[in-house]
């Protein structure tokens, strides 16, 4: 997502946003990594004053809509697939909570811009967003969920890289809809 955040302001924003009611539970359907749940922000603060970046990008905001958004797939799946998401960028603290005020269950993910073990600003090209968009499809695969097809490049390594359902790309969604279950890519 291209939000405006560049600021202190936009941060605390956007995690309120993510965190809060009517959007979610934040007992129940929000989870950290790198940082403590009832200090998100204070958290993610420390980590950009001691490697002095306070300035420029403050996060990164990603949505995953998540199809088929079956009724009998309970929360905690989607939930666990929230925390092996966030585990994807190393050194990056991360909220993630699942959202269920549109007609589909989807995460939203917050992550620091600042990386809590080497300082360094978050960078991601187009190959690190590949990567990422196959490490998704990987997790979504396991639970038999549709893999993200939008904006997807080409695999670019040596080796095949094949679900068993034959999909080698994927898409973090920036649309307001879910992508149908039944699309499916040529090699």
């Amino acid at each position: 997502i291209n939000d405006a955040n560049n600021s202190h302001d936009d941060l605390e924003f956007i995690v309120d946003y993510g965190t809060k009611k009517p959007f979610t539970d934040f007992s129940t359907m929000v989870e950290t990594k790198g940082c403590r749940k009832n200090s998100i922000i204070r958290d993610m603060d420390l980590i950009k004053n001691l490697n002095h970046q306070n300035n420029g990008k403050m996060y990164e905001h990603m949505v995953l809509p998540i199809t088929p958004d079956l009724k009998h797939t309970p929360d905690s799946d989607y939930m666990e697939i929230g925390r092996r998401i966030s585990d994807h960028y190393i050194g990056h603290q991360c909220v993630y909570a699942l959202h269920k005020d549109s007609g589909y269950r989807h995460l939203h993910f917050v992550f620091n811009s600042v990386n809590y073990m080497n300082g360094k600003k978050f960078s991601q090209g187009p190959k690190e967003l590949n990567a990422m968009k196959t490490y998704c499809n990987h997790v979504l695969e396991q639970y038999d969920l549709d893999a993200i097809l939008h904006n997807l490049l080409p695999v670019q390594t040596d080796k095949k890289n094949v679900f068993s359902n034959g999909t080698s790309f994927l898409e973090i969604g920036n649309s307001d809809k879910p992508i149908d279950r039944n699309i499916m890519l040529d090699d």
